[in-house]
């Protein structure tokens, strides 16, 4: 179970909309909040309308164990190439955080082979998209192998027979 920390990254699913909110689940004990002007350029006229089951790239701005966490979707005053907000697209599979880096570090290898978007969240859960179903596929199964251990010569050769 995740226990949200200021400033975190979290990757969420939208599990029911209003006017004014999201309700987001993150994997923490409590659902979060995400207001619906707290997305770069958002104004009450010019609202994103995110799909209930959708994915977002959020910051956890605030959190209390009673109230759960709350989220926000502005890039601005952080050095972000995050590009935080609806993840379109694409697919999301949780993963221990503690491999995340594991992970990140055989992403050049992999991006030699498939171009592909990832995004890492600090619950748990990774989103990644590529440009096809069968990239997306390999993809997905080549994350699975490096999480289990796979030796980089396999993990080469999967990508190699995939081309």
């Amino acid at each position: 179970m995740y226990e949200p920390v200021k400033g975190d990254l979290v990757i969420g699913t939208i599990k029911m909309k209003s006017a004014d909110y999201y309700i987001v689940d993150i994997g923490a004990p409590l659902d979060a909040t995400l207001g619906a002007l707290e997305f770069d350029g958002a104004t009450k006229k010019n609202k994103p309308n995110i799909a209930q089951g959708s994915l977002v790239y959020c910051r956890v701005t605030e959190y209390s164990k009673y109230l759960g966490a709350k989220l926000s979707c502005f890039n601005k005053g952080f050095n972000s190439k995050n590009d935080l907000g609806e993840l379109k697209g694409g697919m999301k599979i949780e993963a221990p955080r503690y491999k995340h880096s594991i992970l990140e570090s055989k992403l050049e290898l992999i991006a030699k082979y498939i171009k592909f978007e990832v995004a890492f969240g600090k619950n748990g859960f990774i989103w990644m998209k590529t440009q096809s179903l069968p990239s997306t596929i390999v993809l997905y199964n080549v994350i699975n192998q490096i999480l289990v251990g796979c030796a980089p010569e396999i993990i080469v050769q999967i990508l190699e027979a995939a081309k």
